[in-house]
């Protein structure tokens, strides 16, 4: 998740300013995440950003976690279904069954952070054809690491996040992430082939208007878990 939540603020914003809308589905595969591929969707649909892990292994594997990230790309909510077996006390749901649990992330910390990063950019001259749709290959070096990413035009913003001029979590655009603005990744993977990212399916059309709502019977465990992140917001 350490690589994963970067690449949502990349790609996430600014989402007001997006005209796209649509779903990419991407495989996944990384250490972290355990040995089976993970399959990811990112629905976008206006202003709003959903991303869909289904897990494949453990007492989650089958399940669907859902991440909501707001357009100021400052708070995202993370939605896990409970697996089977495991219960919530009704004195921390009001007394009602629970299907899962909500928690409530301020990620701003993540974006300035991020934000504050150098790198460098260097396209590398070469393109690809994935999921129908051609993308040009890119070197990015950041934190450390270098990146091998093959990024299209025409299906969002590729940059750090930035909130509303003065607004709570506003970043500034490092110049390296500039250089990728108005481009998407449908290919990210690490030069040592143990992280990689690639799309698979790409649907134009806006999502459906639940997959960015809370369902009912999600339990707020914001403030017990907020430990385990950033602090929650309000």
């Amino acid at each position: 998740m350490r690589r994963l939540l970067p690449l949502l603020l990349l790609t996430a914003a600014p989402l007001a300013a997006q005209t796209w809308q649509g779903s990419v589905t991407m495989t996944m595969t990384s250490p972290e995440m355990g040995r089976d591929p993970v399959t990811i969707v990112m629905h976008r649909r206006g202003a709003k950003l959903a991303n869909v892990m289904t897990m494949t292994s453990g007492p989650m594997a089958g399940q669907e976690v859902r991440m909501l990230i707001d357009d100021g790309g400052t708070q995202m909510t993370m939605l896990t279904p409970l697996p089977e077996g495991v219960m919530i006390p009704p004195a921390m749901t009001g007394g009602k069954p629970a299907k899962g649990m909500k928690m409530v992330m301020d990620i701003g910390g993540d974006v300035a952070e991020a934000s504050a990063e150098t790198g460098t950019v260097k396209a590398l001259g070469t393109s690809q054809t994935i999921a129908g749709t051609k993308c040009d290959d890119y070197e990015v070096a950041t934190r450390g690491e270098t990146m091998q990413m093959c990024l299209a035009a025409g299906l969002g913003k590729f940059t750090f996040v930035s909130a509303a001029p003065g607004g709570r979590g506003a970043a500034k655009v490092p110049d390296w992430a500039r250089a990728l603005e108005g481009k998407f990744p449908l290919q990210v993977r690490d030069k040592a082939g143990k992280f990689s990212m690639t799309a698979t399916k790409i649907t134009p059309g806006a999502p459906a208007a639940s997959l960015f709502e809370v369902p009912e019977g999600y339990a707020d465990m914001s403030a017990m878990m907020g430990g385990m992140g950033r602090r929650p917001r309000n």
